[in-house]
């Protein structure tokens, strides 16, 4: 039988999921701003990605997200206003950026 989820499970695994954005930024913060958006890029150079398998979250919640606290708040990933989905669709580097810190402040107002 699983072990249910804690309110500390839930605080770890969004402090993970910051530090996990605070890493893709400062990556990508490297990277030409005009240069296309390739996850595969990312995670050949970082070992990371934006996709559910790196994300601490989806990780503790599975892909039901009806307990995420992301979800709760501002929809499921890939449902506006939760802005993942811009992340997901941006063309460039520069675009990828200036939605991922937006990313990053949703998450941070879990806490």
């Amino acid at each position: 039988m699983d072990k249910p989820i804690t309110k500390e499970d839930i605080t770890k695994a969004v402090e993970e999921s910051i530090a996990h954005w605070k890493r893709m930024i400062a990556w990508v913060e490297k990277q030409n701003p005009d240069d296309p958006s390739y996850y595969n890029k990312m995670f050949t150079e970082l070992d990371e990605k934006w996709h559910s398998e790196n994300c601490p979250l989806c990780n503790l919640f599975g892909k039901g997200c009806s307990e995420c606290p992301l979800a709760r708040k501002y929809h499921r990933c890939g449902i506006s206003p939760n802005i993942w989905i811009k992340v997901s669709r941006s063309k460039t580097w520069g675009e990828w950026l200036t939605n991922a810190k937006e990313m990053l402040k949703q998450l941070e107002s879990l806490l």
